[in-house]
């Protein structure tokens, strides 16, 4: 398993792709929003940007408060980390170019809102908080530790009742919206 300098600087590139991706988007979709200000939520943003900090030198700092192994399957489960990052970073890609300048880090309805069922919203109602729950497992995987799995388990509380406020929204105001919950997962899709 590689350990300290390798565990941050993968913690880092994510971050920084992940905000880079994030800044672009939103300053890029922001242009469309009719006069409704911005996407972004500062105070989440900066909260978000400190926890992360925190992360990045957790490895280095304290690595006491991760798990180490010199077994083969520490460096495979890395590998599959880095794999998973990255798959969340694709699908989260994905799913705000779809989503557009109706993606906002807070739970509202916007004037002229849609339900949108195209790209990976004709599979999961939420794809973006599926990319974070992506992204969080494979940087528990690459970094094992008490840090990264409050991460984890950050993002699957806090997303779960977003997603739940989000349907509740949607389902009062897009008469389609509860047709579409029927056929689509919530996070996952469905098998039928």
């Amino acid at each position: 398993m590689l350990v300290g300098i390798f565990q941050s600087v993968v913690l880092l590139l994510t971050g920084l792709v992940y905000y880079g991706l994030d800044f672009w988007l939103i300053r890029h979709y922001d242009r469309q929003r009719a006069g409704e200000g911005t996407g972004r939520s500062w105070g989440y943003t900066i909260f978000m940007i400190g926890f992360w900090a925190l992360l990045v030198v957790q490895p280095i700092l304290f690595p006491g408060l991760g798990l180490y192994t010199d077994a083969l399957w520490g460096l495979v489960a890395q590998g599959l980390g880095v794999l998973s990052v990255m798959a969340g970073l694709a699908l989260h890609w994905w799913a705000r170019s779809h989503l557009r300048h109706f993606y906002v880090e807070d739970v509202q309805f916007q004037d002229g809102q849609y339900l949108i069922d195209t790209g990976p919203y004709r599979f999961v109602r939420h794809p973006v908080f599926t990319s974070f729950f992506v992204i969080a497992l494979g940087l528990v995987l690459v970094n094992p530790a008490v840090t990264t799995l409050v991460m984890l388990l950050y993002a699957f509380v806090d997303f779960s009742i977003a997603a739940r406020k989000e349907e509740q929204l949607l389902s009062r105001e897009l008469p389609e919206y509860a047709g579409y919950m029927k056929r689509t997962g919530r996070f996952l899709p469905k098998w039928r």
